[in-house]
């Protein structure tokens, strides 16, 4: 009930707190919510908390969140032009707006091959479900490019480890009735929800633009 979620909730910032993190900074600017992190540890199993040493050697511990994530390069060709989408800002579900640029970017859950990750993260930021995508992408699973890097998160104020699979899908039939709130055929910029909105609710609304190709 509301009640044990508050108390789970007070444990578990008492529990950062005790790691160094400055709780304070969760849900200002464009951070998120001390809500969201822990539902992403404990509820999707989206990412890790790991204590380490502290980096500035003084003793005692940090945590280190480890996150794996699948980036899509969606490309399409409108009017003789490539153009790959991107997501320029974010609206979250305390209505706080977040200026961004990057590609589709959904998180890998434990266990979850990269594959199943990108097309659930096709189908519940961009609305495409699984047949549709069948139909009208196409991609190569041989050319995915994995990388990783340690820095502090943009979202959390906590130093991340992000395993990062990269792969490039294309979109093969832009006159399809079931992209058209895509933008497509016309790439034009579009809007998307992303779970439930409302306060507290974690669902977020993303602001995508079919962005021209460097050298295009």
């Amino acid at each position: 009930d509301a009640q044990e979620h508050v108390q789970k909730l007070k444990a578990f910032e008492n529990y950062l707190a005790s790691c160094g993190v400055d709780y304070a900074l969760f849900g200002t600017g464009s951070m998120k919510s001390l809500d969201q992190l822990m539902a992403e540890v404990y509820q999707n199993r989206e990412c890790t908390l790991d204590e380490i040493p502290q980096t500035s050697g003084q003793g005692g511990v940090e945590l280190l969140r480890t996150v794996s994530l699948v980036q899509v390069s969606l490309v399409v060709e409108v009017f003789r032009q490539r153009r790959i989408l991107t997501s320029s800002e974010q609206y979250l579900d305390d209505g706080r707006r977040r200026k961004i640029s990057q590609l589709m970017v959904h998180k890998k859950r434990a266990g979850e091959a990269w594959q199943d990750a990108m097309r659930r993260g096709l189908q519940e930021r961009l609305g495409v479900s699984p047949a549709v995508q069948e139909a009208c992408f196409r991609w190569e699973e041989d050319a995915v490019e994995y990388a990783e890097a340690v820095k502090w998160s943009q979202g959390f104020p906590i130093r991340t480890q992000y395993k990062v699979w990269t792969i490039s899908v294309s979109v093969v039939d832009t006159s399809s009735p079931h992209l058209a709130d895509l933008g497509l055929p016309a790439g034009n910029s579009f809007v998307s929800r992303e779970g439930k909105l409302g306060p507290g609710r974690r669902g977020r609304l993303h602001v995508w633009c079919w962005t021209p190709m460097e050298g295009e």
